[in-house]
């Protein structure tokens, strides 16, 4: 239960056309009922008026609504601007800057719909730097509402009553929290300069948010059971531990590229995890591909050292947790095992494949889907150490760069190569055809081209 105390719940007025009300004895009813909220009243295309109605009668009059603009008088419906536009002169997409009879647009735009206020938009200097929208049904609510000034952009979406997602965009800050149906966090992205000092998020106090602050926010939403992390600071990985739920989270995606292993091992102290998938970005297997073969040795070496670390974690954590774990590396490697039916996938080069044997429960393992490109025939013999196997399956991958170049080569390259593949596909079903006689499993191949040969054990 959060323990934060919220804002004064927001009454956000119903927004009609004035001229969509019925006026009855003096008073203003919506669909034979007295109207309370706000009414425009818009002629020719231009805002007069805009009032504040309390059971059916004036209570109060203002010359805009949600937007004031501090030096323009300018307020029109934005249909007038799609007329200008039948002539061309609406955009002007070099800078996508918007004219209004010949000058930058400076005012405020609105939009109808049905008899109600859709939306309201601010311009500045012909660009659109402020916007909000409403449901047309009655009931007052925003749907969205949106800033875009140079160096501060924020948008906030909600579903009806519920909010679904807070982006915000600064020069130091970059803020992305979105929310499911049961009001949770499900998922967060940060990356925050003096993350202490954030203040508030939204200029405006009158949007229908709880508290506006992040951290007032982290600590009122809890924290969907499966959520996915992005965050690019330790300091930032900190303060959302410690602003949130945290030890509630059952199944965790987490971008790792930023966060440093004694950072990282706070994971181990999550009491309900079944789930962790850590995704670690960084340099590409295309880009080790390109680079020159020393330094690339060098690069690969790093990228090796770094996943493996970062297994050896998954593994702390799976030893204590009894989760399932996965490790999704930029530079190639793939890594999931799901301890309740010992299944292993791995897509590995033969650093790792090597780690693995040195690391893995092999005795718990009972399928291996193992994907890796021109392992010696040598180190497949390994694989005996998995001695409890039930499936195996080896898949050949092709090349990051392949693009299938063997159209522009001459016939007898391609023989060649069509050749060369066969000759190693029979190498490896000759091997798995003796692996499974020796462990009792089911065997499976699938080549370079997706030829598929598979085998079920008859014992």
């Amino acid at each position: 239960m959060n323990k934060i105390k919220n804002k004064t719940a927001l009454n956000l007025p119903v927004r009609v056309e004035l001229s969509y009300l019925q006026q009855i004895d003096g008073l203003y009813f919506l669909n034979d009922v007295l109207f309370s909220g706000l009414a425009y009243d818009h002629r020719e295309q231009t805002l007069h008026k805009v009032y504040q109605i309390t059971q059916g009668a004036i209570t109060a009059e203002d010359d805009y609504g949600f937007f004031k603009h501090n030096s323009s008088p300018l307020k029109i419906d934005f249909d007038v601007i799609e007329d200008e536009d039948e002539d061309g002169d609406y955009y002007n997409y070099g800078n996508d800057t918007t004219y209004y009879q010949g000058e930058l647009l400076n005012g405020v735009t609105y939009v109808y719909r049905n008899g109600f206020l859709w939306g309201e938009a601010l311009w500045i200097d012909g660009y659109d730097v402020e916007d909000i929208g409403w449901y047309t049904d009655g009931s007052g609510l925003i749907y969205e509402y949106e800033t875009n000034y140079v160096g501060d952009k924020c948008k906030v979406e909600w579903n009806y009553k519920q909010l679904t997602n807070i982006d915000i965009i600064r020069e130091q800050a970059l803020i992305n929290l979105t929310f499911n149906d049961q009001n949770q966090i499900k998922s967060c992205a940060l990356a925050v300069d003096n993350i202490a000092d954030l203040g508030n998020l939204f200029k405006r106090d009158d949007l229908p948010l709880p508290l506006n602050n992040l951290k007032g926010l982290l600590a009122y939403y809890p924290l969907a059971e499966d959520i996915m992390l992005n965050i690019q600071r330790e300091d930032n990985f900190h303060y959302f531990v410690n602003h949130t739920q945290f030890h509630t989270i059952k199944k965790l995606t987490l971008s790792t590229q930023y966060l440093s292993l004694p950072v990282l091992t706070k994971l181990m102290d999550l009491p309900n995890l079944k789930y962790i998938f850590f995704e670690e970005s960084g340099v590409s297997d295309f880009d080790l591909e390109t680079m020159p073969e020393q330094e690339r040795k060098i690069k690969q070496q790093q990228c090796d050292e770094r996943n493996h670390a970062l297994l050896t974690l998954l593994f702390a954590i799976q030893a204590k947790r009894h989760c399932q774990i996965r490790l999704d590396s930029n530079s190639g490697l793939l890594f999931d095992y799901c301890p309740v039916n010992g299944k292993v996938t791995a897509n590995v080069n033969q650093n790792d494949f090597n780690y693995l044997l040195n690391t893995l429960p092999l005795e718990q393992i009972t399928v291996l889907d193992l994907r890796q490109r021109n392992f010696p025939i040598s180190l497949f013999a390994k694989i005996a150490q998995f001695s409890n196997l039930k499936k195996l399956s080896i898949k050949e991958n092709k090349k990051t760069m392949d693009y299938s170049h063997e159209q522009s080569v001459d016939k007898q390259a391609r023989i060649m190569a069509y050749q060369q593949r066969e000759h190693r596909n029979q190498e490896i079903w000759t091997f798995l055809k003796s692996f499974q006689l020796q462990v009792h499993c089911d065997i499976k191949l699938i080549s370079e081209t997706l030829q598929v040969f598979e085998l079920r054990y008859q014992g």
